[in-house]
């Protein structure tokens, strides 16, 4: 089963906040047990517009840090006659293929074991850490 976990970013205070101190109901097994009662799953999330959600990819660096939406990586890829290239990117969803992404200024990977083999390393998030994306 595939684990399902999001963290937040407020954007009026630009820092990442504790989803269970901004939705105490949301994690509650009381809030859970009468949705289900009623017939359905899934959280209730009572937040506003300026909380963005961000989910977690199910991967985690070789450091062993969790890598959700938005983090920024640095990943080796192996060229030709034995190189290997360093990219940095933002792990983003993709609607298209239904799956995660890796977009960086140079090439849109898909490919998680090719890259996973090299390590990957979570070195910020683009919210908290734009300026470690190139434009």
């Amino acid at each position: 089963m595939r684990e399902i976990e999001y963290k937040a970013w407020n954007k009026l205070d630009k820092k990442m906040v504790d989803l269970a101190a901004i939705t105490p109901l949301a994690l509650s097994d009381s809030m859970n047990t009468q949705l289900a009662l009623k017939g359905m799953s899934g959280l209730f999330f009572p937040f506003s517009k300026d909380i963005e959600l961000l989910e977690y990819t199910t991967k985690k660096d070789k450091n062993g840090k969790k890598i959700y939406e938005g983090g920024i990586i640095r990943y080796v890829v192996d060229g030709m006659e034995g190189a290997k290239y360093t990219y940095v990117g933002v792990v983003m969803w993709n609607e298209d293929w239904a799956c995660w992404d890796i977009v960086s200024d140079r090439i849109h990977e898909f490919d998680w074991v090719k890259i996973e083999r090299n390590g990957i390393e979570l070195i910020g998030t683009i919210q908290e850490n734009p300026e470690l994306v190139k434009p």
